[in-house]
């Protein structure tokens, strides 16, 4: 039996050297064992351009000649088709970094990832699940952007549930880091074992 596949989109920019945000991604995806395919994709080091005249130009051209199969289209294709989505996203100027958003916009197609009927948006996508994993330096109280940016997004786009975790203050002096993340990782063990 073929495996689920698990979308990984690392929005870590500062590597695995550093980023803390990816530690704790790692640690979800060593909590699911082998039950997935985990395809990472490193938005940071990926050429993702945001919506400018000419991206969007040569998207609309390509939809209105009916061209879905396009690799232009690729990543969308292949976001319909994960059945689980893993965000890894350090928290940055309120919400999440710029290549994020960017992967978002590439991806948001009509007709691949969501489309209409009778007037109302309908998700495509064949996601059942999304965990979002955040570290952010100091404390975000309560109001976490990104996460409902992209929560509203995939849920819209077909996602069934919809978890997050972010370890918070990590970056004030006298926190304790490894306690912060230690806890952290208990709610993640948690939410991998029902994933």
């Amino acid at each position: 039996m073929e495996k689920k596949k698990l979308l990984f989109l690392d929005s870590c920019v500062r590597g695995k050297e550093t980023s803390r945000t990816l530690e704790l991604c790692q640690y979800f995806i060593d909590e699911l064992g082998d039950k997935y395919e985990v395809i990472h994709l490193d938005l940071a080091n990926m050429e993702l351009k945001g919506m400018d005249k000419k991206v969007l130009e040569e998207r609309d051209t390509l939809l209105k000649a009916g061209q879905r199969n396009h690799p232009f289209f690729d990543l969308s294709r292949q976001f319909a088709q994960a059945d689980l989505i893993l965000v890894g996203a350090p928290y940055w100027d309120w919400s999440f970094p710029a290549v994020l958003k960017a992967y978002v916009e590439k991806i948001s197609v009509d007709g691949i990832t969501f489309g209409y009927k009778d007037d109302k948006c309908v998700g495509l996508c064949k996601m059942e699940k999304v965990m979002y994993i955040c570290t952010a330096g100091g404390y975000i109280e309560g109001r976490h952007l990104g996460v409902e940016y992209i929560k509203d997004i995939f849920l819209r786009y077909g996602a069934n549930e919809f978890y997050d975790v972010t370890a918070e203050g990590i970056d004030i002096f006298g926190n304790p880091v490894d306690e912060i993340l230690s806890e952290a990782k208990e709610k993640i063990c948690k939410i991998a074992r029902n994933f």
